[in-house]
């Protein structure tokens, strides 16, 4: 499960310089793979150079967003495309950076250091390159998610050193969604309608999950499932919502809707513990598991026709994790190497 636990996160690795351009594609070679049981092409889509790259999203077009180290050590933001390769985002001016969610314009939203070493939220387009979004009065900003109407969704610094959910656009830029009456609150994801949801602490100082619209603001949904330590992840465009939670002998993964609350997806067949990352318009829905007698993490693509289903290792890899997937069933997520190197992988249905 720690290997689990370790995936979930959004890793930087200090040391990275601004790049005034973009890079050549991955210099480490992609190879294409079939190996999943159901039906899948996994391709290799390599690094910026380095041992390391991790994919946070992917969009309809099949454009991938995530981090990458260089071969000079450093990490940066990457947008990968299927005629481009992997291209490097560069930072602010800072030493590192990731790319969170690439929308289907090709906008890509995540966040990076400035000349002071100090996180903010970016918008990165190919005509502007790589903009800062401000805070909420505070010093930091990091940005998660961007929907096709160009808003940006993630966690901010307010003056008083608070960090609240926030809501960017372009004519209005960032505004604090407030919180559910506790000190801090963090905008996970934003579908297309401009349904937001996250997690805030309430007067208490639990957490609770929430959903936040225009008309309705911030609205109180509890712990999202019968545990207290829950995570909403993803929302897609019928309101369905992926979660996880952590128990003290394993992690589930969870399906919350309005009409029936909560719904266990289970684990692949014999393991233990899932982390659902994220669902498609299909209700399709993705993430990471154990099986029985290997802790590690495997991927895996779960409907409610046939449930949790493995997608395998690659040939040679310790684990593996699926991180997101399109309405095209393309899936985009990681895969580790002898304990150093990790690479972004691709798994396309065979159909």
């Amino acid at each position: 499960m720690r290997r689990l636990l370790l995936a979930s996160c959004t890793v930087f690795v200090l040391g990275c310089q601004k790049t005034d351009r973009p890079l050549a594609p991955a210099t480490t070679p992609s190879l294409s793979l079939q190996f999943a049981p159901q039906g899948y092409n996994a391709t290799d889509l390599g690094t910026l150079g380095g041992p390391m790259a991790r994919a946070w999203s992917i969009n309809e077009r099949g454009q991938i967003s995530g981090q990458s180290e260089t071969a000079a050590g450093e990490t940066h933001p990457y947008l990968w495309t299927a005629t481009e390769g992997m291209i490097d985002l560069g930072t602010l001016g800072g030493s590192h950076g990731s790319a969170e969610t690439v929308n289907d314009l090709g906008q890509v939203v995540g966040t990076a250091t400035d000349a002071d070493g100090r996180l903010r939220a970016f918008l990165w387009t190919r005509s502007t390159g790589m903009r800062d979004l401000g805070t909420l009065g505070g010093s930091l900003a990091v940005a998660r998610s961007l929907n096709n109407r160009g808003q940006v969704v993630g966690i901010a610094e307010t003056a008083s050193g608070e960090f609240h959910a926030f809501l960017w656009s372009e004519g209005e830029g960032m505004n604090d969604l407030g919180t559910l009456g506790g000190k801090s609150s963090f905008a996970w994801t934003i579908n297309n309608l401009g349904d937001v949801v996250g997690t805030s602490s309430v007067p208490s100082g639990e957490q609770h999950g929430f959903i936040w619209t225009l008309r309705e603001g911030m609205r109180d949904v509890g712990f999202l499932t019968p545990f207290e330590n829950t995570m909403p992840v993803s929302i897609n465009e019928r309101g369905q919502v992926v979660t996880w939670s952590e128990r003290p002998d394993g992690c589930d993964g969870f399906l919350w809707t309005e009409a029936d609350g909560a719904k266990q997806l289970g684990h692949i067949p014999g393991g233990t513990c899932s982390l659902a990352r994220d669902i498609n318009d299909r209700g399709q829905v993705v993430g990471q598991g154990d099986i029985p007698g290997d802790p590690e993490a495997h991927p895996f693509v779960w409907t409610l026709r046939d449930g949790m289903q493995d997608l395998g290792l690659p040939p040679g890899a310790q684990f593996s994790g699926a991180f997101a997937i399109n309405n095209q069933g393309q899936i985009v997520g990681e895969a580790g190497f002898g304990g150093v190197a990790l690479h972004v992988f691709l798994w396309t249905p065979n159909r």
